[in-house]
């Protein structure tokens, strides 16, 4: 797999978990978004770690890569889980 799989495979997996931690716990609004994105910044740090051996990364693609589908994913899954859970 390449680099740019890694980081979609990676970022819907964490989409997913964090939606599902949200709607399970059915924080206020403000909060669930500021998880998000300290989620999505850990995330970064995460790949600048694990990926940071072979080519220099760019900042570029270390922000954008994957934002779709984590928020995408995190959202859906936040609101399924919420309307089922409460």
């Amino acid at each position: 797999m390449e680099l740019d799989d890694w980081a979609y495979l990676l970022r819907s997996a964490l989409g997913l978990l964090v939606g599902v931690i949200s709607g399970v716990l059915g924080l206020y609004f403000l909060y669930v978004i500021l998880i998000t994105i300290a989620v999505y910044s850990l995330s970064l740090l995460l790949f600048r770690v694990l990926f940071s051996g072979g080519a220099p990364l760019s900042k570029r693609f270390l922000i954008t890569t994957g934002l779709a589908p984590y928020i995408f994913i995190w959202l859906a899954s936040w609101i399924l889980i919420y309307n089922l859970v409460h």
